[in-house]
């Protein structure tokens, strides 16, 4: 990780033009406040472990700055056809995560996840490592575990330079509003997680 990371952390001016960049549609403000969220959680950790402490995923940070960068590549996502065609079911499993509380919480393995895109990139042999993981039975889990591997492992810096140059398979996968597909959020995005490994 630079030295010099905490230096090159956006300004107030910086959060204003991203602001001015991300505001032209509806969903605008959403992906401000989640491109910030990221923002914060790599700065974070920019300033806590600079050379000087090793990372866990014990401290609260590192789980931040993992489930901020877990937003970020799962807003937008395409719903597949299977998924977005309305049911007695699915309406039932909604109310039901909405009046627990578990609303967002992936528990739907027909939703799409991160996980389906990211994989797309991987060689069978990488893929597989992630399918047979004993602890982890969703998509939504393996997305996760990409995200933590690969941030410990120092890849996801160069993955990600590797999606966003791949515009076919991100159109493919997420929506026009998504940061992905953000040209401001692109092309700050993998300075952030340069800073944050």
């Amino acid at each position: 990780m630079p030295e010099n990371a905490s230096s090159s952390m956006p300004t107030e001016a910086g959060f204003r033009s991203m602001r001015s960049q991300l505001a032209g549609s509806t969903f605008g403000q959403r992906r401000e406040d989640i491109f910030r969220r990221l923002q914060e959680s790599a700065h974070q950790i920019t300033q806590k472990f600079s050379g000087k402490e090793l990372a866990t995923e014990r401290d609260e940070s590192v789980q931040e700055l993992c489930e901020s960068l877990e937003e970020l590549m799962s807003y937008g996502l395409r719903q597949t056809a299977s998924t977005s065609s309305f049911s007695a079911a699915s309406f039932i499993q909604n109310m039901q995560e909405m009046v627990s509380g578990n609303a967002g919480g992936g528990s739907n393995n027909n939703d799409a996840t991160f996980w389906e895109f990211c994989q797309t990139h991987l060689t069978p042999h990488e893929r597989q490592r992630y399918m047979d993981l004993k602890q982890i039975w969703t998509n939504v889990g393996r997305g996760r575990a990409f995200i933590r591997a690969t941030l410990n492992e120092k890849r996801l810096y160069s993955l990600v330079l590797t999606w966003l140059s791949d515009e076919k398979q991100l159109h493919r996968f997420y929506t026009p509003w998504s940061l992905l597909l953000n040209d401001e959020a692109a092309k700050k995005l993998p300075e952030i997680i340069d800073f944050s490994q």
